[in-house]
């Protein structure tokens, strides 16, 4: 006597095998997504816009046009200061696979009139 079969996309699974995998599936706890975005979107006197992808920190113009200002910064916060100075944080993992693992931590300002600067 032949045990009854699943048939699953072409498939055809033994009855215990597919009970077995219905479980699993249901039975595995659902986990929130483990990124860490961004935070601190911020705008300027001017109305520009500022927000972080984690890799680049971008500008929306008033006119609505979107462009790359700091380059190549691991930024999770923006903060603008009272002169329209942009400032952020680029915490990075560093390592090299030879057990030199460290962090580079370091605190970047985009001056008003838009050159890039590590702050003092």
């Amino acid at each position: 006597m032949t045990s009854p079969a699943l048939w699953m996309h072409g498939l055809r699974l033994p009855t215990p095998l597919c009970l077995l995998i219905v479980l699993l599936v249901l039975g595995l706890p659902l986990r929130r997504a483990a990124a860490h975005p961004g935070t601190g979107i911020v705008r300027d006197r001017r109305g520009n816009v500022y927000y972080t992808d984690l890799v680049h920190v971008w500008r929306i113009t008033r006119a609505g046009h979107k462009s790359v200002v700091v380059h190549n910064v691991h930024t999770h916060e923006l903060a603008i200061d009272s002169l329209g100075n942009l400032y952020g944080e680029d915490s990075r993992y560093l390592s090299s696979g030879e057990g030199d693992d460290r962090y580079r931590h370091r605190v970047w300002r985009l001056h008003c009139v838009g050159s890039t600067r590590q702050a003092r």
